[in-house]
């Protein structure tokens, strides 16, 4: 005899917000979900695996503890976000639309789907020519750091293999030592030195996190992008820089009686926040270029993790914006209006006597 299970739409919503939730509901609708399967472990435990297009095929694998009338969602994805991201969301409105498990999980049968998965997408062995190796810098592919730097070639096929990664810390330090890495040329040398004050506070120029940080993160950035040394995660394109720049606004969407709060990104943009003036990477057209914004940074982190508002809610965090700062760049949400008041003086005689 199976075990119930059922996912509600408010199971999903208790648990996400914001971005992450309507850009999964998106995914959800576009149906990038490729594939799922529910298991049921116990009578309080239930775990989805499952396959999501984003960028690339990414895979998650979502745990669903039920405390008595609580849900709690802990879902893991190979993104680069990692941890109940949108794809997460996406499988979940998917599972709800269907709630069909199985009865428990096979851990044979899971495997063998894995190891033909594998095989099936199994890429053409890198066979590299000759040609000698070469320096490039890979972006937002590791949580630590905003960077990487790679040693790559060029393939017989004429492609870019992934390249190597390198130890941060002993290029910083050792870039000038030509015995130590023969292959960098002056300008690699330079774009590295000048890297080496991405160090956050408390590090060296070469120890510790490095992250593109406000007006110099913005430079270094383009410098790095115009280069053409610089790629996107594991992209065989070069980033390219581009003149236009991205107007960003933010609105209140009403479902169901909730209220979020969304971005005009698309699904295939991604907001760098921390430099001034803000970023923004098309990661389908593979370009970088400026935002324009009203809102500083801190503000930005604000704005894009509101939490989901009832009605009585909205109306009360609005009120109190509008009242307290009349000059904030706030969206309004489009059921909340302002009442312009006109107030006509009034002669009065005041006897000074």
């Amino acid at each position: 005899m199976k075990s119930e299970f059922i996912l509600r739409t408010n199971d999903i919503r208790e648990n996400f917000y914001g971005q992450t939730y309507t850009r999964g509901q998106s995914y959800y609708q576009k149906a990038r979900v490729q594939e799922f399967d529910i298991y049921i472990e116990n009578t309080n435990t239930t775990i989805i695996r499952s396959e999501v297009k984003g960028t690339r095929a990414y895979q998650q694998k979502i745990d669903l503890i039920r405390h008595n009338d609580n849900l709690n969602i802990e879902g893991y994805c190979t993104c680069p976000v990692g941890y109940n991201c949108k794809h997460v969301v996406a499988v979940l409105f998917k599972v709800a639309s269907q709630n069909i498990p199985k009865e428990k999980e096979d851990i044979a049968d899971r495997w063998l789907k894995q190891f033909m998965k594998v095989h099936k997408k199994t890429p053409l062995l890198e066979l590299e020519t000759a040609q000698e190796a070469f320096l490039i810098i890979r972006l937002f592919r590791k949580s630590d750091n905003d960077f990487e730097f790679c040693k790559a070639k060029i393939l017989k096929n004429g492609s870019l293999s992934k390249g190597v990664s390198i130890s941060l810390e002993n290029m910083m330090y050792y870039h000038n030592l030509d015995y130590q890495y023969p292959y960098l040329t002056e300008e690699d040398k330079e774009l590295i030195s000048q890297l080496s004050n991405t160090a956050t506070s408390g590090s060296s120029g070469y120890r510790g996190e490095h992250k593109f940080k406000d007006e110099y993160g913005a430079w270094i950035l383009k410098k790095l992008v115009q280069s053409a040394k610089c790629y996107l995660k594991d992209s065989t394109t070069p980033l390219r820089y581009v003149s236009e720049t991205k107007k960003l606004t933010f609105e209140w969407i009403e479902d169901e009686g909730k209220h979020h709060l969304v971005s005009n990104l698309q699904e295939n943009e991604e907001l760098i926040a921390n430099t001034i003036p803000a970023l923004c990477m098309n990661i389908e057209t593979n370009t970088l270029y400026e935002v324009d914004t009203n809102y500083a940074k801190e503000e930005l982190e604000c704005m894009f993790n509101a939490p989901v508002m009832s009605n009585d809610e909205m109306t009360k965090v609005t009120q109190k914006i509008v009242e307290t700062l009349p000059d904030a760049s706030f969206p309004l949400p489009q059921s909340f209006e302002i009442e312009e008041v006109s107030v006509k003086p009034r002669p009065t005689f005041v006897s000074l006597c």
